[in-house]
């Protein structure tokens, strides 16, 4: 196996775990957002801030990477939005925007978190017997520093960032992994891996290599799971040692979806389960210490 005995790889559930106000849709109703949507001479010349604007209305999960990419999608009919100069400006300041939000009201936060689900996993693998051999991926933008220093970590493990975090302003929001001919012409700067920011990671060859993988908070959203398709058809195949995978998410509904994302890039969950070890954990029923969900995570913090 690979150099790491574990890998954990985190995404906003993670955050929200904590108790942390990261979602798109807490940003959607910040003191930001509106002073920013105030601007209405500013924002008329910009029809992509527009459009994010009236989908703040209409989506109870408001998500502003899948409206970004919903308005710059080429229409089964053929049409598309006609390229604005001014779109440019407007997806930018939205970015900005948002890790002001994030650096206001993240940054700033220092509560208590030995309690959480994240916060206890996090102990453990910044504890001295484990931190050197862990490593932690975040698809977030939160600083792991910051989740650090709530607890008390003295040690914290590797870490790489998929996109970037607000500490030293590198964080990238957009969109990717879609096919660029369903791209309007001229928006092409919504791409992540176009941003400047955006970097090579080691991630694909790390968890492939590594005996424990825990993903926790990640929806593997169409975005997101390509990032995985290597990993998850290797688990679907046999091999000669144990490997483990552990989701952490928040209810039945949110596994579900993890396992839907996963068939439809036509990865055989059953194979995947046959031949690696594949736990569910819902933080919605670990109080309960009868459940198997807090006797799996017992288990994973024994074995980390």
């Amino acid at each position: 196996m690979g150099k790491y005995k574990s890998i954990l790889v985190i995404g906003n559930g993670f955050d929200l775990d904590l108790n942390l106000k990261t979602k798109y849709s807490d940003f959607a109703k910040s003191t930001e957002w509106k002073e920013l949507f105030s601007k209405e001479d500013a924002i008329r010349k910009m029809p992509l801030l527009q459009y994010l604007y009236g989908k703040s209305f209409v989506d109870n999960w408001y998500d502003i990477e899948k409206a970004l990419f919903e308005y710059a999608q080429i229409k089964a009919d053929g049409s598309y939005v006609h390229e604005n100069i001014h779109d440019k400006e407007g997806y930018e300041l939205i970015s900005k925007t948002f890790g002001r939000y994030l650096k206001q009201h993240v940054l700033s936060r220092n509560h208590p978190i030995h309690n959480t689900i994240a916060g206890k996993l996090l102990s453990k693998i910044c504890s001295t017997n484990s931190y050197s051999n862990c490593k932690i991926y975040s698809f977030n933008y939160t600083p792991i520093d910051l989740y650090g220093s709530m607890i008390g970590c003295l040690h914290l493990p590797e870490i790489e960032y998929i996109h970037g975090n607000i500490d030293d302003n590198s964080f990238i929001l957009g969109i990717e992994n879609v096919d660029i001919h369903c791209i309007a012409p001229g928006y092409s700067f919504l791409f992540k891996s176009n941003n400047i920011n955006y970097k090579s990671t080691s991630l694909i060859t790390d968890i492939t290599d590594t005996e424990e993988i825990i993903i926790f908070g990640l929806s593997l959203s169409d975005f997101d799971i390509s990032y995985f398709k290597d990993f998850f058809n290797s688990l679907s195949r046999k091999c000669d040692k144990q490997r483990y995978l552990t989701f952490i998410t928040y209810d039945e509904d949110s596994k579900n979806k993890i396992l839907d994302n996963i068939r439809k890039s036509y990865i055989s969950v059953i194979s995947m389960f046959q031949h690696s070890v594949i736990r569910f954990i819902l933080t919605s029923h670990m109080s309960n210490k009868e459940s198997p969900n807090y006797h799996n995570f017992q288990e994973l913090l024994h074995r980390i």
